[in-house]
Parts: structure tokens; sequence; C-alpha cells
């Protein structure tokens, strides 16, 4: 009888040693957003790249235009509506993911079609506008990882930026 109140007693103790729902819903939450971080890594590479090729004035106002409407829109689109779709399961992440990340890739999808359409029109004032709007978008980004490193260093979790 012993043994048995003894065994049932360890388990309920093992049991009951195992991760909170916070620490479950961090863990799921770092999950969830590890796929589109690194989607997320290869825009900003294409991204950077575009940037070299107008800097050495290797790229043609189409080409750029081009490359911003047929290539790097859609995948910021495809992004967006990829954070969307995660939700997380605490108030904290969700507050941070939604006025955070999910407004900031918003802003860079509406600042890459602007840029698009200045490309094509040749208006270097509206990329300029437009650009400086992307610019933000880091610095959002910046504040988003930041909170959250916070909110999850708690379950020693953190997100990869660039995994």
């Amino acid at each position: 009888m012993f043994r048995v109140l003894a065994i049932s007693l360890l388990a309920a103790t093992l049991c009951a040693c195992g991760p909170d729902a916070q620490e479950v819903a961090a863990r799921k939450y770092v999950e969830d957003m590890t796929p589109l971080l690194k989607r997320n890594a290869e825009l900003s590479s294409s991204f950077l790249d575009l940037a070299a090729l107008i800097k050495k004035k290797k790229a043609t106002p189409q080409s750029v235009a081009d490359t911003l409407r047929d290539e790097m829109i859609p995948h910021a689109r495809e992004l967006l509506e990829g954070v969307e779709a995660v939700q997380p399961q605490t108030e904290s992440l969700s507050q941070i993911h939604t006025r955070g990340l999910v407004r900031a890739w918003k802003n860079r999808v509406s600042a890459y079609e602007r840029m698009q359409s200045a490309w094509e029109s040749g208006d270097a004032t509206a990329f300029e506008s437009a650009a400086s709007d992307h610019q933000t978008v880091f610095k959002a980004e910046e504040r988003y990882f930041k909170t959250t490193d916070t909110l999850l260093g708690e379950y020693q979790l953190k997100l990869v930026r660039y995994p």
C-alpha cells in the first residue's frame, strides 16, 4: 500500500513540475514565428541586394520597379498574411505582436508599393518618402524584438531575428 501511495505521489509531483501555460504559449509563439522570421531574413537580404544594385547604378528604373512589383511586394504580402495568422496565446505577446510586428509589416508592404510606384513614375521625392517610411519599419522591428526578448527571456527563449 505504501509503495502504491509513494508511486502516486511521485507521479503527481512529476506532473506538477511541467511547464505552465504561459511557458507553453511562449514556446508555441517562438515555434510559429521562426519560419516567418526566416522568410523575413530572405526578404531583407533581397532588399539589400536591390539597394546595392541601385547604388552601383546597375539597375534601371524599370528593373527596380519590376523587382519590387514581381518579387518583393508579393513576398512582403505573404509575410504579412503569415504574421497576421499567428495568434499568440498570452495578452502581452498578443499586444506586442499586433501593435509591433503586424503593424510594421503592414507599413513595409505600403512602403514597397509606394517605392514601386515612384520608380515607375520616376518620382524621386515620392521614392524618398517611401524609403523613409521603410526605415521606420526597421525601428519598429527593433522595438518588437527588444520587447519580445524580455517577455520570452523569462522562459529562456528568444526569437532569432535572422535564422
